[in-house]
């Protein structure tokens, strides 16, 4: 009985398996035929229209935000598009060839002439040749070409590093004006992008139509928003920046017989210019957005320029000779009041002169750096949109 109940069960399951693999043959044959009676009379030149008019449906997936070159001002992504139309020239009748899909060949049917026309590679077509363009019953058609997409973005740094940019993707039709016109495949959709960035973040992806002039038909336009992370160059630009023009003041509470109140703040005014070298290797090179962030550096090498200058002239005035005759002014500018050291009464000279116009100098100098670096902050704070931050 159980010999009996064993064999019986092998039989089955043979069965079912024998069974599944004609049905599976059976479809791709299926699939086979139709394909090849589809395309007997099809004409791949030719749109499949009724009206004249090809409505194409695009929507675009970004899958990674590749790069953004800041000083070519061009943006690479990795993404595909999604593109649908109808080509009643191919539908066909379930109750005929028992199947919802089929797929083909891209050179095998008519696509539509897609381009990126902000696009900085030379214009091809999009897709390849061996690339599966799937159909349905009814005639629709889905279409998803890929690539790595270079394209134009004008950046506008005035604000960097704590800007936002906003960079788009066209995408429009390249010879077929008349007969295709394009849709957006979801206009509430949400695309996603799995793709992280190390200096950008995708802060939000839209797309709208937007009609060109001429011929007055709608393109596709993807807009990334991206905000940039910022704290590299807080840590590397910025810090270093502020701290040391800190020091710029410092330059005359430093005793002028050393002789080192010159290399101190040539030294400081190097180390602007070095910042200024990097900032420059960094941004585009543009008059249209000047940086918020490069006037702050210009600004603080002009003080330290000044203050050589400022040295320089403190140090003439204490080397003149004593003999030389002290204006009224200046016994009026430096407030002068006899004072008495272990018993002795010390004189007006042109070294307590030289000295209190350094502590005048360092004074106005520390008013002046803390000003300029609170303005710098409040502006970026203020109208950047998005603000003094370190994250992304």
């Amino acid at each position: 009985m159980n010999d009996r109940y064993v064999l019986m069960k092998l039989i089955l399951c043979s069965w079912s398996i024998f069974s599944s693999v004609v049905s599976e043959d059976d479809a791709v044959a299926i699939r086979r035929r139709l394909v090849t009676d589809s395309l007997k009379d099809y004409v791949v030149n030719v749109p499949p229209s009724s009206n004249g008019t090809v409505n194409v449906s695009v929507n675009f997936y970004l899958q990674s935000m590749v790069d953004l070159d800041e000083r070519e001002q061009t943006m690479t992504t990795n993404g595909w598009l999604n593109v649908v139309w109808m080509d009643p020239a191919l539908a066909w009748s379930q109750t005929d060839y028992n199947v919802s899909d089929v797929s083909y060949k891209q050179k095998d049917i008519w696509v539509p002439d897609l381009v990126i026309s902000n696009s900085l590679k030379p214009h091809k077509a999009m897709g390849y040749d061996d690339l599966i363009v799937f159909m349905f019953s009814n005639g629709t058609m889905m279409w998803s070409p890929g690539d790595l997409y270079k394209t134009e973005c004008a950046l506008d740094t005035t604000y960097f590093p704590f800007d936002t940019q906003t960079c788009k993707i066209v995408i429009t039709k390249w010879m077929m004006y008349e007969c295709v016109w394009l849709n957006l495949l979801d206009a509430a959709g949400v695309m996603t992008s799995t793709g992280q960035n190390s200096v950008w973040n995708i802060a939000e992806i839209s797309k709208h139509l937007e009609h060109s002039y001429p011929p007055y038909t709608p393109n596709v336009v993807v807009l990334i928003k991206l905000n940039r992370c910022p704290s590299y160059y807080v840590l590397n630009l910025f810090l270093p920046v502020l701290f040391i023009s800190l020091l710029i003041p410092l330059v005359f509470a430093l005793p002028m017989d050393q002789g080192e109140q010159i290399s101190f703040i040539m030294t400081i005014m190097l180390s602007f210019v070095v910042f200024l070298t990097l900032l420059s290797d960094t941004l585009p090179k543009t008059s249209r957005h000047v940086s918020v962030v490069t006037i702050y550096i210009t600004l603080l090498l002009v003080i330290s320029a000044l203050s050589v200058f400022l040295t320089i002239l403190t140090q003439k005035v204490s080397n003149l000779s004593d003999s030389k005759p002290i204006p009224s002014w200046t016994r009026k500018l430096c407030d002068y009041k006899s004072t008495s050291y272990a018993g002795a009464t010390e004189r007006l000279s042109w070294t307590v002169i030289a000295n209190t116009i350094d502590d005048m100098f360092m004074f106005v100098l520390f008013i002046l750096i803390i000003g300029i670096n609170i303005t710098s902050a409040a502006v970026v704070a203020i109208f950047s949109e998005a603000g003094l931050r370190l994250s992304c």
